[in-house]
C-alpha cells in the first residue's frame, strides 16, 4: 500500500502497546506485528512489563522501541530498595537493547526523581505533587 507523505508522517507519530502476555503467549506473532509496524514508522512497546519475569529473555528477539515498567514496581519506589534494584536491572537490559523505558502510574515527584536517577526516560501519571503539575 502506498501512502502519501502526510499519511506516512501521521503514522510515524503513532505508538502502539502490547500487553506483556504476548511475550509469553505468542512471541512469533508479536515479532511479525512489530516488524510490520516498523515498516510504517510506528513505535511498538510492551505495557505492564515485568509482571512475568520469564518474559525478559524474549526481548532480545523482538524489534521493540520501548517498555513500560508495571506500576506495582513504581509505587513508592523511592522507599523500596528491592524494587529499585529490579528496575535498575531492567534499565541495564533496556540500554543494551536500545529501548526507551517508561514508568507506569507515577504518583509523586519523589517516585519520578528516583526513577529518573535509575535511568528511566519517561512516565505516565498521575503525578499529584504540586511541583510536578
Amino acid at each position: 500500500m502506498l501512502l502519501s507523505q502526510q499519511e506516512s508522517a501521521s503514522l510515524q507519530r503513532l505508538w502502539l502497546e502490547v500487553n506483556e502476555h504476548a511475550l509469553i503467549d505468542d512471541v512469533e506473532s508479536l515479532a511479525t506485528f512489530a516488524a510490520e509496524m516498523h515498516r510504517h514508522g510506528i513505535k511498538v512497546g510492551i505495557e505492564h512489563f515485568y509482571r512475568q519475569i520469564g518474559s525478559m529473555s524474549k526481548l532480545y528477539d523482538l524489534p521493540l522501541d520501548y517498555l513500560k515498567i508495571d506500576s506495582t514496581f513504581v509505587h513508592e519506589i523511592n522507599q523500596h530498595s528491592g524494587n529499585q534494584q529490579l528496575v535498575k536491572a531492567v534499565v541495564g537490559i533496556a540500554r543494551n537493547l536500545d529501548l526507551m523505558l517508561i514508568a507506569e502510574m507515577v504518583r509523586t515527584d519523589a517516585e519520578w526523581q528516583q526513577l529518573e536517577q535509575l535511568g528511566l526516560t519517561g512516565a505516565t501519571g498521575p503525578i499529584t505533587d504540586s511541583k510536578a503539575n
